[in-house]
């Protein structure tokens, strides 16, 4: 990956980063983009299949809602672990009730 692609790819999470200080403006930035890059990792389909979810139903970070690709879930999981407790949990797609830990979704 060259310089070029990698400031690109980091700049997909910049609106992610942005969206979830909006839902918790009192949460530290360099704390979501740590988490946010902790769930991505160097995986860049991870980070657009995440940067178009949220770009798409930024609610998702309010609601839990599926259907929203599994990074959403482990984004959402993460957040809360780092202690940013205005996100939801991930709903389970079938009945609704919050998850409180990776269930199956996939790394």
């Amino acid at each position: 990956m060259s310089a070029a692609d990698s400031g690109t790819e980091l700049d997909l999470l910049l609106p992610v980063v942005e969206a979830i200080t909006r839902v918790d403006p009192t949460v530290d930035a360099a704390l979501v983009r740590a988490t946010v890059a902790g769930v991505v990792g160097g995986h860049a389909a991870k980070r657009r299949r995440l940067a178009q979810a949220i770009f798409e139903r930024p609610q998702v970070l309010v609601d839990g809602q599926s259907p929203a690709p599994s990074v959403v879930g482990q984004l959402l999981l993460a957040l809360r672990q780092a202690g940013v407790a205005q996100v939801s949990a991930p709903r389970c797609a079938g009945c609704g009730k919050g998850l409180v830990r990776n269930m199956g979704l996939d790394p």
